[in-house]
């Protein structure tokens, strides 16, 4: 008994040191948490001054990674984007075109949009390039 009684003390002791230190850190959670939101304001408010003078492009849609004027990639027609690491290879493309063309469709501007493809695959090798080549240009 002698021995447990020994033991409460300094375990009172540590415990509420613990309670202390979790306060602490739960201070320190909320002030950052603040600052947090307000580095991302500060983020959102540059990218969208950026972007509004036309520095920025836009996101990546597979990374979400900022394109910057002058970086590579790929600009579907859409409008969307994708940075060199997502931006597809020749073959990826042309496999997409020939897949697109094999399923047929009642959309001429789809079929002729796969056949513009198929031609600047067979370009891109008669000068040359890969279709391992990622299909990418200064945006």
């Amino acid at each position: 008994m002698k021995d447990r009684e020994k033991m409460v003390e300094p375990m009172r002791k540590l415990l509420g040191e613990l309670t202390t230190l979790e306060a602490q850190a739960h201070a320190a959670s909320a002030t950052w948490s603040a600052m947090a939101e307000k580095f991302n304001a500060m983020r959102e408010s540059i990218v969208e001054k950026m972007t509004d003078e036309g520095v920025i492009l836009g996101k990546c849609v597979g990374c979400e990674t900022l394109l910057f004027e002058g970086d590579k990639g790929f600009r579907y027609s859409e409008g969307e984007m994708s940075c060199e690491a997502c931006a597809s290879t020749y073959q990826e493309m042309k496999e997409e075109a020939e897949a697109s063309l094999a399923a047929g469709g009642p959309d001429d501007e789809f079929r002729e949009s796969s056949e513009r493809i198929l031609k600047c695959c067979e370009e891109h090798v008669a000068a040359g390039g890969s279709l391992a080549e990622k299909w990418i240009w200064e945006l």
